[in-house]
């Protein structure tokens, strides 16, 4: 997914990435800013917390590799109470950002 997602960016010209949704939508832009430097705009909709972390978690071969680094920290956050509503209390309770 990242390869092809690099590809489409390169091919046009984006300058700036956003990601709209939860973990992976957050983890792909990570990904992508990480091997380009574009910068990000995340707007989370669950209580996560990728949006605000400085970690990635990318799969090699079958498994989950986590790496940490600033330049996969986007720039932006933009917490929209309207787009996490749907995710039900019991789940919004364990998942808030601390």
């Amino acid at each position: 997914m990242t390869t092809r997602a690099l590809s489409l960016l390169r091919e046009t010209g984006t300058d700036c990435l956003v990601s709209v949704g939860g973990g992976s939508t957050t983890g792909l832009s990570k990904a992508l800013a990480l091997r380009t430097s574009l910068p990000q705009v995340a707007v989370p909709t669950t209580y996560g917390g990728s949006g605000v972390t400085p970690v990635l978690g990318e799969t090699r071969e079958e498994r989950k590799v986590p790496q940490s680094s600033a330049a996969v920290l986007p720039e932006t956050v933009v917490y929209n109470i309207d787009l996490a509503s749907p995710c039900p209390c019991p789940c919004a309770l364990r998942t808030r950002v601390a």
